[in-house]
């Protein structure tokens, strides 16, 4: 049976996929363990240093590390405020 995204939505997991050769598992459970680590954690500058040790990304994924689909639709909506034309 073939393994399906916990994580439809996620940009995090196609990038550390593509780029780091991992397979869909591995990939989520790394950004789980990450979530975890970030858990609880207020100042923001460390939820930035947690993104960047695991990922190597730049803030802009940090909502979707906290909050996975909220922020999405969030991050979509805001988009859509600034372009219309957004999908």
């Amino acid at each position: 049976m073939p393994y399906t995204s916990r994580y439809p939505e996620s940009d995090i997991v196609p990038i550390i996929m593509a780029r780091d050769n991992l397979d869909l598992e591995e990939a989520e459970r790394q950004l789980d363990y990450a979530r975890d680590e970030a858990q609880g954690v207020t100042n923001y500058d460390e939820l930035e240093e947690i993104l960047q040790d695991h990922f190597g990304l730049e803030p802009d994924y940090l909502f979707e590390l906290l909050y996975p689909s909220p922020a999405r639709s969030a991050l979509d909506l805001r988009k859509q405020s600034v372009n219309p034309h957004y999908p």
